[in-house]
């Protein structure tokens, strides 16, 4: 990844905007807001286990969720959508807004396949995971808008905040 594009990418994410082009100003950019309230990990008002959870129960199409940790949520093979037709190097879900990043622990790591199941790794990309976009910085010629990614990645669904916090005078 070039220094240029990373640092087009801290100012937008500063600014609140996506980085979905990096030959796009941030007046350009799409309308999806990447500006985080405050950092995940003083949000979660319930435990996020170390390592990930392994006792799944199916929950869903291609999701599953902990029954110890009810509020962990795993997608497998959730195929991203391209909110710009014909781009090839933007993609995006709701549900990775709710991503457990990576920096939890390394067993929360997202993994990404192609539409034909092949292994996408090694490829410089940026997940941000307040606004749910995953953008491929060099491009990746086996994805497209017609044949997006799948993810598999972990996801919070519990409750948000301080739960014991209804207002400053609890501080």
């Amino acid at each position: 990844m070039s220094i240029t594009i990373l640092v087009d990418y801290l100012y937008k994410k500063a600014l609140g905007a996506p980085q979905t082009n990096p030959n796009t100003d941030i007046e350009g950019e799409l309308e999806f807001s990447s500006i985080p309230n405050i950092f995940q990990s003083q949000n979660y008002a319930q435990n996020i286990p170390i390592p990930a959870p392994n006792d799944w129960i199916p929950a869903g199409l291609n999701t599953e969720r902990s029954a110890q940790y009810p509020y962990i949520y795993k997608y497998t093979g959730l195929t991203l959508l391209s909110p710009v037709a014909g781009n090839n190097t933007v993609f995006n879900h709701p549900f990775l807004t709710n991503i457990i990043p990576r920096s939890y622990h390394q067993s929360y790591r997202p993994s990404l396949t192609t539409t034909t199941g092949g292994s996408i790794t090694g490829v410089p990309l940026i997940l941000d995971p307040d606004s749910g976009i995953l953008f491929f910085t060099g491009g990746y010629e086996l994805v497209s808008s017609a044949s997006p990614p799948k993810i598999t990645f972990y996801s919070y669904v519990g409750l948000i905040g301080n739960p014991g916090i209804a207002s400053l005078q609890d501080l």
